[in-house]
């Protein structure tokens, strides 16, 4: 029993171990340096200390696996990086007169891209908003010139397509698409098109989604990557896929959406590792309890410890449950209305092994293609409750504040209530959903001919299957 209790103690304080050493990396890139002395000097007592109970060996093994976790966290995309610091530097000359201000051409850009105001740009350089005004003057950069010229009548096809793609969707959410997709478009005009298409759609949304709009509050995460909220949506259960999704909690950017067509803690862990290679690692995650979110939470106490993972009821994970709400209307209901449709016209049998796999195959991409679009959108759809910011504009101001305030001051944080939006959605409580694995291969002759068409229209996809399911049948 002695053994075992010894055993515990020297797990926990490998974990300690790796948890300071990733705390000092965060407080070397974040210039914390009041602390790193105390904190460089708790780390060497304890590789000393954990080196008198295990082999030198196994304590430098463990440092290794230490550092080989930061590296696999170290993954902020470049963009994240050259915004860590924002303020313009001051650049001396030998000319008489004040010191110039130093701001790439590239960062101006990047800004203007994102559609900032000229007054945040010159927040966040800490400079004059005619500064700003200069550099765009002397880089020839023209806020008016960034406006697409298509004309009216392509743009309403445009407008078209994407309303068929998204039925649900608003002049906002329309014009993020746009966006997204290359083609940046006044307001103005977007509600023009929008009007010109569907006229009924316009005067339904104003009739009656105006009635039932949230009144939200304040949420209280201090900067991006402070929290992430996790969760899986189930709506597609019945024809076995699920959507695994998290979202930042600070800037409302959805980090990953996910289908798939297991429910395991290691597809669920892939996606988040591929989401923390594209935004960084969050100090802290909330999830329900459900037993695929296991490996993250694993991952997390690993590498932020202790207080790093959350895990309370459903109902308390309002952030993402928002999101579900936004993904069924603007995606998923889609799908679920397809897919009825094809079993009430005896096109699709769920009880079928062989037609359930060819659906996979066959859809699975499309939903993805479809949620990556929409997560597009919601990144650069103005929020209205932070005075018409994108999701990626809230990000990119972000970065001059610190994740990792509310580890510093951890004494006024409550866990268990952290990250709740009470105004929020309230979400449904399921217990850890078991899918069927359907591991039937299918014959070169089908896989082939699902290659050969890629036509995303519903109808095509629907003749497609039918096609598949009657070669299936005379083979």
């Amino acid at each position: 029993m002695n053994e075992e209790h010894e055993e515990g103690i020297i797990q926990e304080m490998k974990l300690l171990m790796a948890s300071k050493i990733i705390t000092l990396k965060n407080c070397i890139e974040s210039k914390r340096t009041y602390s790193l002395k105390r904190d460089v000097e708790v780390a060497l007592g304890m590789i000393s200390t954990l080196s008198t109970l295990i082999n030198i060996d196994d304590v430098l093994a463990e440092v290794s696996c230490a550092v080989d976790l930061i590296q696999k966290s170290e993954s902020i995309s470049s963009n994240n990086q050259c915004l860590s610091n924002l303020a313009a530097n001051c650049t001396f000359n030998e000319l008489k007169g004040r010191p110039s201000f130093d701001i790439s051409e590239d960062i101006l850009e990047y800004f203007v891209e994102e559609d900032f105001k000229i007054a945040d740009i010159a927040n966040m350089l800490c400079v004059s908003v005619s500064t700003v005004k200069r550099r765009l003057r002397d880089y020839n950069i023209k806020l008016s010139e960034r406006y697409s010229a298509i004309p009216d009548d392509e743009l309403h096809e445009l407008v078209k397509n994407i309303q068929t793609e998204f039925p649900e969707a608003g002049y906002q959410t329309i014009r993020s698409i746009l966006s997204s997709k290359g083609h940046k478009i006044q307001r103005q005009r977007v509600r023009n098109a929008v009007k010109a298409v569907d006229p009924d759609g316009v005067a339904f949304r104003r009739l009656f989604l105006s009635v039932h709009r949230i009144q939200r509050r304040t949420y209280n995460v201090r900067a991006p990557r402070s929290l992430w909220h996790i969760d899986g949506n189930h709506k597609l259960i019945r024809w076995r896929f699920v959507i695994h999704g998290g979202i930042d909690g600070y800037s409302r950017i959805p980090v990953f959406l996910a289908v798939n067509t297991d429910n395991k803690a290691v597809t669920v862990f892939k996606a988040f590792e591929k989401a923390v290679e594209t935004w960084g690692l969050p100090e802290r995650v909330r999830s329900d309890k459900g037993g695929e979110n296991v490996k993250v939470a694993e991952y997390m106490l690993m590498v932020r410890g202790n207080s790093s993972f959350i895990a309370g009821r459903s109902v308390h994970n309002q952030r993402i449950e928002r999101l579900w709400r936004e993904i069924w209307s603007g995606c998923v209901s889609f799908y679920y209305q397809l897919f009825y449709h094809m079993e009430e016209h005896a096109i699709l049998d769920v009880t079928n092994e062989d037609h359930l796999k060819v659906l996979h195959i066959i859809f699975k991409p499309r939903i993805q293609d479809h949620l990556d679009s929409f997560a597009q959108a919601l990144m650069r759809r103005p929020l209205r409750s932070e005075g018409s910011q994108t999701p990626m504009q809230l990000w990119i101001k972000g970065q001059t504040l610190d994740p990792y305030w509310e580890s510093q001051n951890e004494a006024n944080l409550e866990l268990e209530t952290y990250g709740i939006d009470y105004d929020g959605p309230v979400g449904h409580e399921f217990d850890s959903v078991d899918i069927p694995l359907n591991n039937i291969p299918l014959p070169e002759e089908c896989m082939r001919l699902i290659e050969e068409n890629t036509d995303k229209d519903p109808n095509s996809c629907i003749n497609l299957f039918v096609n598949v399911i009657n070669l299936l049948i005379n083979l």
